[in-house]
């Protein structure tokens, strides 16, 4: 298993390029709804620090197993709601196009 402090590594950098991405489409999409976008941002900032919280305060470390169920869990947790917020971001951009 990898280390608490890759995976929290992980998490920031993928919710990082999330962030940076709505940022771009917010400064050079000007079509995009502009409350919606700064709903999906709060979105981002706040499910990064929600993971990072998690990583952070395992509490089923006493088992490997335990462990190992909790931690894949998140990590399904993370790309779920990933790629939730990647379909919502496309579908804000495609929106406006239509």
């Amino acid at each position: 298993m990898a280390s608490r402090r890759i995976l929290k590594k992980e998490i920031a950098s993928v919710m990082g390029s999330l962030f940076m991405e709505a940022m771009i489409c917010k400064w050079y999409t000007p079509d995009v709804d502009q409350a919606k976008l700064d709903e999906l941002i709060s979105r981002i900032l706040l499910k990064s620090d929600e993971f990072v919280a998690r990583v952070s305060h395992a509490t089923n470390g006493e088992n490997k197993a335990g462990a190992k169920a909790y931690f894949r869990a998140l990590k399904d947790d993370v790309n779920k709601e990933v790629e939730a917020i990647v379909a919502e971001m496309g579908n804000l951009s495609n929106a406006k196009e239509a």
